[in-house]
C-alpha cells in the first residue's frame, strides 16, 4: 500500500507484473504482456513489438529522477524500485550516494526529510569545502556548527580551519549523519 498519492493504487505485484528490474544497474524494462491486458491480439502484438525488451520509466523528470507511467499513472522510478524491492512505498526514499539517476535498489533508502538533511553534498556556495564550518574574518578564527532536529548547535570557535572540520566531523558522528555527508 502507498501513502503517496498518484501511484498509490498500484501494489509491487503490478509493478513485477509489467517491469523488469535489473538489480545491477537500477534499470527497469518492460515485459510481454499476456492477452488479457488487451482488447485485441492485434493490440497485444503491437505493444509487445513496440516496448517488450525496452526500458522503461526512463523520462527524466525536471527535478533530475527517472519517472514514467505504468497503468497510466505516472510514478518515479526510484519509487517502483523501492516497492518492487521491499513491497511498499515509503514516503521518502534516499538517494544514498546523491545522484538521482543511480536507482541500484542498494542505492536507495527509505528516510525520513530529516535523515535526508543528514547526507547532503556541500553546496555550491560553501567556501570552507566543509558543510557547517565557517570562516568569522573579524574574529580571524574558524567557527563549527552543525543543525540537530531543526536547532543549530555550536561547536566552537577555532584557529585553524582543520580543528573546525574535527569538531564538525566528530559532531556529525554523534548526530548520525550519514558518512556521506558533505561529499563534493
Amino acid at each position: 500500500m502507498s501513502l503517496v498519492s498518484g501511484y498509490r493504487s498500484l501494489t509491487a505485484a503490478d509493478l513485477h507484473g509489467v517491469l523488469e528490474l535489473h538489480e545491477a544497474t537500477g534499470g527497469l524494462t518492460w515485459k510481454k504482456r499476456p492477452l488479457s491486458s488487451f482488447p485485441s491480439a492485434r493490440a497485444r502484438n503491437t505493444w509487445n513489438s513496440r516496448y517488450a525488451g525496452k526500458p522503461a520509466l526512463h523520462s527524466l523528470s525536471k527535478r533530475g529522477y527517472y519517472s514514467g507511467a505504468v497503468f497510466n499513472t505516472r510514478i518515479p522510478a526510484h519509487q517502483a524500485i523501492f516497492c518492487m524491492t521491499h513491497g511498499y512505498f515509503p514516503l521518502e526514499i534516499d538517494h544514498i550516494d546523491g545522484d538521482p539517476l543511480n536507482n541500484r535498489p542498494s542505492n536507495l533508502r527509505d528516510a525520513s526529510r530529516s535523515e535526508q538533511m543528514r547526507n547532503r553534498r556541500v553546496s555550491g556556495n560553501n567556501t570552507s569545502g566543509t558543510m557547517g564550518v565557517t570562516y568569522i574574518q573579524d574574529r580571524g578564527r574558524w567557527r563549527a556548527t552543525i543543525r540537530v532536529n531543526g536547532v543549530t548547535k555550536y561547536l566552537g570557535k577555532y584557529h585553524s580551519k582543520e580543528d573546525a572540520i574535527a569538531a564538525r566531523k566528530a559532531a556529525e558522528r554523534i548526530y548520525n549523519y550519514h558518512e556521506n555527508h558533505g561529499r563534493n
